[in-house]
């Protein structure tokens, strides 16, 4: 198990002319577009190539998304998904695979077309599938985001990677800590998950999926 520090926060880079579709997220006041948007700029791929997940990624979103559902239903929280998008201060925006938010800051009167605007009390990630406007690693990214989120008041954030099978467990007061997939990771109190055992019972092997993405 891998301790990380606390990621550097980086300078706002000069905006380039592009599209508002291809921008998924703002964070620390940059823009963070779709991967792959500069093949769409030349007219090499179309949006949806770049908007889409993969099968993989699809299968272990649908399964967190239905673990935490059946755990929380009835309990006064809202499971939700779709790359459902969150407003942050400062004009930032993230967009998130599975997130849990609480009924008492997300009451149904709020529940609209419109990004929610408070806090998630968890948030779950599969890959990265941004990269922003100046060359940035994705492990920086990730840190980024990641303490973004944390900062804007959610309690958990939880990131799992197809092509390493590692998972990134981070709180808000705890050592950031990242291990390999095939141990169990509590999602939620009471609620636990084990990646690798979940696609080994479902007869799938990451190993032999092409393209990957980390």
């Amino acid at each position: 198990m891998v301790h990380i520090a606390k990621p550097q926060i980086k300078p706002k880079s000069k905006k380039q002319n592009v599209p508002d579709y291809l921008v998924r997220e703002i964070i620390y006041g940059e823009r963070w577009f779709y991967r792959g948007y500069r093949e769409v700029l030349a007219g090499l791929k179309k949006p949806e190539e770049i908007m889409a997940c993969s099968s993989l990624q699809s299968v272990i979103v649908g399964y967190i998304n239905n673990k935490l559902y059946n755990h929380l239903e009835d309990k006064g929280y809202w499971v939700l998904s779709n790359e459902i998008g969150n407003k942050l201060p400062q004009k930032d925006k993230a967009g998130y695979d599975v997130a849990v938010f609480d009924e008492a800051t997300l009451p149904p009167s709020q529940i609209n077309i419109h990004y929610p605007t408070v806090l998630p009390r968890l948030v779950v990630e599969v890959d990265l599938r941004v990269e922003a406007e100046t060359p940035t690693a994705d492990d920086i990214l990730i840190q980024l985001k990641t303490q973004r989120v944390l900062d804007f008041g959610a309690g958990k954030v939880i990131w799992f990677f197809t092509k390493s099978q590692k998972v990134l467990i981070a709180e808000k007061n705890k050592p950031w800590t990242i291990d390999t997939w095939d141990k169990e990771v509590e999602l939620w109190e009471g609620l636990s998950i084990n990646i690798a055992s979940f696609l080994s019972k479902k007869g799938i092997n990451p190993i032999d999926i092409p393209n990957a993405s980390s």
